[in-house]
């Protein structure tokens, strides 16, 4: 018997730490970052100008909105505008699959809040999906908790039919995690019969 963690085909993802989005040297004017992960290694174009091959990290963008164009030929393109934030790095991981339907992945980031307390909003493609962290239930996309507390956490989307995402992430004081999370569907895996010889042997007595 499969195990439910077979049956989610979980997408195997880097372990983000959040405190490590936090771009060191705070008093850069406009200084933002981002960081793409993608399997298969592919081609990364930024605002237009091919930017160089996954996995890529570039901490020296300035910060606002950027078109970020992952892909090439054969396998496949992603595009969308990010708005990259002063100090902060932003986290694309991108799984490309030859059926567009069957790519997923997420975006994650971080906003300062006037709180002494760790934050999250989480939104996901298809809505509704349920959502773990550190292995219990807290309800269903979209959703934004308050709290988060500290200690490094394990977050899963997951929805029926649809490939679970997990992120490892680090709670900071101060700062609100955002994530949006774009589940693949399922691969059915069709089996095809198998032969059987239905010749029939007749014996001459």
């Amino acid at each position: 018997m499969k195990s439910s963690a077979n049956k989610n085909l979980a997408i195997t993802v880097l372990l983000i730490i959040a405190s490590g989005l936090i771009l060191s040297g705070c008093g850069s004017k406009g200084v933002a970052g981002v960081e793409i992960v993608t399997p298969p290694v592919t081609k990364i174009y930024i605002d237009g100008k091919e930017a160089g091959m996954t996995p890529y990290r570039n901490n020296s963008l300035q910060e606002g909105t950027v078109d970020i164009r992952l892909g090439e030929e054969g396998l496949g393109w992603w595009q969308r505008k990010i708005i990259l934030k002063k100090n902060i790095s932003t986290v694309i991981n991108w799984t490309f699959n030859k059926r567009e339907e069957s790519s997923g992945g997420y975006i994650l980031s971080m906003e300062k809040l006037n709180s002494k307390k760790a934050g999250l909003i989480l939104a996901s493609l298809p809505s509704s999906a349920a959502v773990s962290i550190g292995g219990e239930i807290k309800g269903n996309t979209p959703m934004a908790i308050s709290d988060l507390g500290q200690g490094d956490k394990e977050v899963k989307v997951m929805i029926p039919g649809f490939k679970t995402i997990s992120i490892g992430i680090r709670p900071v004081i101060g700062y609100r995690i955002l994530i949006e999370a774009i589940l693949a569907k399922e691969e059915r895996i069709i089996k095809e019969p198998v032969a059987t010889d239905s010749s029939i042997t007749i014996n001459d007595g």
